[in-house]
């Protein structure tokens, strides 16, 4: 313990200097809080760990106060040389051992937690990537898909629109087809009442159908003839002609 009177000589450690105030005054002082304040403890736990020091600095405190109004001003109190018997004394050693072995323990165990920690999350940040890369697949698939069904649709309305016309030409066509049928029909037809209206006026003209006939017979026949030899009996050759000769004509 280290103290200074109003002086201001001071004493060294072991108190020769000032040692009748010291034992009068200080240590007296100091073995009634010591036996008052380490009763309450174990005295394992003044040996080591935060017990002794906070006794040492309660006591430092306490000597303090008290030995102010005596003139003696405590600079520092220190607690030392504490003799354990050996079997206090083995069993600190073993304690002390076994905290440390807990601290070391402990770190590990943190360690351990920390690597599992890492490891953890370098396997969600790797599920992460995975995930990432899984929905941009799947999203690239749907688009070519999207791409794929609008195309082929677009080609299926494109051949749809082609079918459409190609059946309206055909239609077209057909419908062209029956037009010129018709007009063909309805220009047969109107050759033909022309041509029944024409022989119709040669019939009505010619009187008869028979005069007629002879009359397209000489008109056909006529030009042809040059020379005709034989007799007009109705067995001969020129007997074919007896029908077509005129009234006047026969014999």
């Amino acid at each position: 313990m280290q103290h200074r009177t109003r002086t201001g000589g001071a004493n060294d450690p072991s108190g020769r200097r000032y040692g009748g105030r010291v034992e009068k005054l200080i240590l007296p002082r100091a073995r009634g809080f010591s036996r008052i304040e380490g009763s309450k403890h174990p005295a394992i736990n003044f040996i080591v760990g935060e017990t002794r020091q906070k006794f040492q600095d309660n006591l430092e405190q306490h000597l303090r106060s008290k030995a102010r109004s005596s003139g003696v001003a405590i600079k520092s109190v220190l607690i030392r040389n504490i003799a354990t018997p050996d079997a206090i004394s083995s069993v600190v050693r073993d304690r002390e051992v076994s905290v440390q072995n807990a601290r070391k323990f402990e770190q590990q165990i943190e360690q351990a937690r920390s690597l599992a920690e890492l490891t953890r999350q370098e396997m969600l940040a790797q599920q992460n990537q995975e995930k990432v890369a899984a929905e941009t697949r799947r999203i690239q698939a749907v688009i070519r898909a999207e791409q794929d069904l609008a195309v082929q649709v677009t080609a299926a309305n494109r051949e749809l629109e082609v079918a459409r016309l190609e059946n309206q030409a055909a239609a077209a066509q057909a419908e062209a087809i029956l037009a010129k049928a018709q007009a063909d029909r309805d220009v047969i037809a109107l050759n033909n009442q022309a041509q029944a209206q024409v022989i119709a006026s040669q019939v009505r003209a010619f009187k008869t159908g028979i005069n007629l006939a002879r009359y397209a017979f000489y008109q056909k026949l006529g030009p042809r003839i040059g020379t005709l030899i034989g007799s007009d009996t109705p067995d001969s050759f020129g007997g074919l002609f007896q029908p077509y000769w005129s009234k006047e004509a026969k014999p």
